[in-house]
């Protein structure tokens, strides 16, 4: 059962990114590039009990900046968006040795490559931690 918030955490970053050629003035087979993304995560840890702990997470990221340009030139810039879920346990099995089980799952989408890079992910990892 679990009986307490251990703590939370959340991150939000933006990034304004321009790649610029003098080329995009006379022709537009060179494109100026934009490559601006935005992410979130959020993550909380809660205690189980004195051994046992809990963690949920969630991230989001999105990139808007695939232009297709293919009837001129090379096309520049990506548009993706990717979605993640995971939950962990961890369990403290002595004060020197910790096993950490996480379940996680991803969705990717891709513009870029007209669908042919998406995917949904499955994965599990475990971990154990022996403390010197």
């Amino acid at each position: 059962m679990v009986t307490s918030l251990l703590g939370r955490q959340t991150g939000f970053n933006y990034v304004w990114s321009v790649t610029t050629t003098p080329a995009s003035d006379y022709t537009r087979a060179v494109l100026d590039a934009q490559n601006n993304y935005w992410a979130l995560n959020f993550s909380s840890t809660f205690v189980g009990d004195d051994k046992t702990d809990l963690n949920l997470g969630y991230l989001y990221y999105r990139a808007d900046n695939y232009e297709d340009n293919s009837a001129y030139g090379v096309p520049y810039g990506t548009g993706a968006e990717d979605h993640g879920v995971s939950a962990g346990i961890t369990r403290r099995l002595r004060h020197n040795i910790r096993l950490f089980l996480r379940y996680s799952f991803y969705h990717h989408t891709d513009e870029t490559f007209g669908g042919n890079e998406d995917y949904h992910a499955h994965a599990v990892s475990c971990t154990v931690r022996y403390l010197f």
